[in-house]
């Protein structure tokens, strides 16, 4: 515990100045003298986003490399897919190698990747942090990669979160969260737990008759792991996808159970947030759709004109008013806080377990758990990842009756 608060004392130490003078300087820095001369390791739907905002800039990349075969020797929008063994050999010496995988189930971590460059004897292997610190306007927010001199603009909401965390395995993992925020540290987050995402038996005593609540149903993906019994029994489950096509195929899903368990599941085409109404949304079909706020949307999905469209949103305390939900889940792609708040009355009234995900802003990392404990400040706050550098980071909220190890 004294080591950890040191480290979080540490990190918030640095002054906003000194942090945005970091920002603008770290790129430079890191880089030279092949600022201009760059190589995307990595040619998915990173390194596409890259190489669009360095052609925005006035930057045109020499390559990319990949550990795919399948790609190698292709065109990747007018730029030459390399064999890491050939973009070393070429431009190890003349250019700097920026790291663009960074996604929910990658095989591995972003050091590994960088050491696999230095091994093939490329003089500069750098994150994509630096980059995109250097042109906030071109790349930024990106999922919880956003400009540090934010996080020290809310010091205090952070250590106040800190001191709510229940254990020290969420404590640990908070500061190594805020740290990737802070410094761009990849390599500091710990591995993900073992366990099954959302269901943290070492944390929550699961009954025998929940009402599961999950927004962001998707195409019924966690639903999939309710039917089968391995985690929980429900008397009941409401779920709420946006996402038209997401919303047929979970559709068929439900379609598909058993008879005696279609009756317990309802599904709303719906998105979730703190009023009833409608909104703009990018449904792209994806695990990323997401709402659109300030003319972009908040998840990664692939964005047309033909995918914007207007959706239903429900409030949950108005749709759930008559209702008894004992555990809600949210993985909404950045709008958990709006939806927070439209379920204040019936969390306060009913205090279910709470399953957030707080991985797709950079500041959810805090207002998530801050925004659980103003509302009922009664729940034990935990934090979980279910997988590697940042992704699928839930914040669980349990009252106390409900805790594995009961106090």
């Amino acid at each position: 515990m004294p080591d950890l608060n040191n480290q979080l004392e540490s990190l918030l130490s640095e002054e906003v100045a000194a942090a945005v003078q970091r920002e603008q300087r770290a790129w430079d820095d890191l880089a030279s003298p092949f600022g201009n001369s760059l190589v995307l390791f990595g040619a998915g739907n990173l390194g596409r986003k890259t190489l669009s905002g360095l052609r925005q800039i006035g930057i045109q990349p020499l390559a990319f490399a990949d550990n795919n075969p399948q790609r190698w020797g292709t065109q990747m929008s007018d730029v030459p897919v390399l064999s890491p063994v050939d973009a070393a050999a070429q431009y190890g010496r003349s250019a700097a190698f920026v790291v663009t995988v960074w996604n929910a189930g990658q095989q591995h971590r972003t050091r590994t990747l960088q050491q696999q460059l230095q091994g093939l004897g490329c003089q500069r292997a750098l994150t994509i942090c630096p980059l995109f610190w250097k042109f906030p306007d071109i790349f930024l927010p990106f999922h919880a990669l956003d400009l540090p001199h934010k996080v020290l603009g809310q010091k205090e909401q952070v250590r106040h979160v800190y001191r709510q965390l229940a254990d020290e395995q969420s404590r640990r993992e908070f500061v190594a969260q805020l740290k990737f925020r802070l410094r761009g540290d990849f390599d500091g987050m710990p591995d993900p737990v073992t366990g099954a995402q959302y269901w943290p038996h070492d944390i929550i005593v699961f009954q025998t008759d929940e009402h599961f609540v999950d927004c962001g149903a998707f195409d019924g993906d966690t639903i999939r792991e309710i039917v089968r019994g391995k985690h929980v029994r429900i008397r009941k489950l409401t779920a709420f996808e946006p996402d038209p096509v997401n919303f047929e195929r979970l559709r068929r899903f439900i379609r598909s159970l058993p008879e005696n368990i279609q009756p317990l599941l309802t599904a709303h085409r719906a998105a979730v947030g703190n009023k009833t109404g409608s909104l703009r949304f990018n449904a792209d079909a994806s695990a990323g759709a997401s709402v659109v706020r300030g003319g972009a949307p908040t998840g990664e999905g692939k964005v047309t004109a033909e995918t914007i469209v207007e959706v239903q949103c429900v409030a949950l305390d108005v749709i759930l008013k008559d209702d008894t939900p004992t555990y809600i889940k949210m993985d909404i792609e950045g709008s958990e806080l709006d939806a927070l708040e439209g379920a204040r009355n019936i969390i306060n009234r009913h205090h279910p377990v709470l399953a957030i995900c707080a991985y797709h802003v950079q500041d959810h990392l805090w207002r998530v758990p801050a925004l659980i404990h103003a509302i009922w400040d009664q729940y034990r706050l935990y934090f979980r990842p279910h997988e590697r550098e940042g992704w699928d980071l839930v914040c669980y909220a349990v009252p106390p009756q409900r805790l594995a190890h009961h106090p």
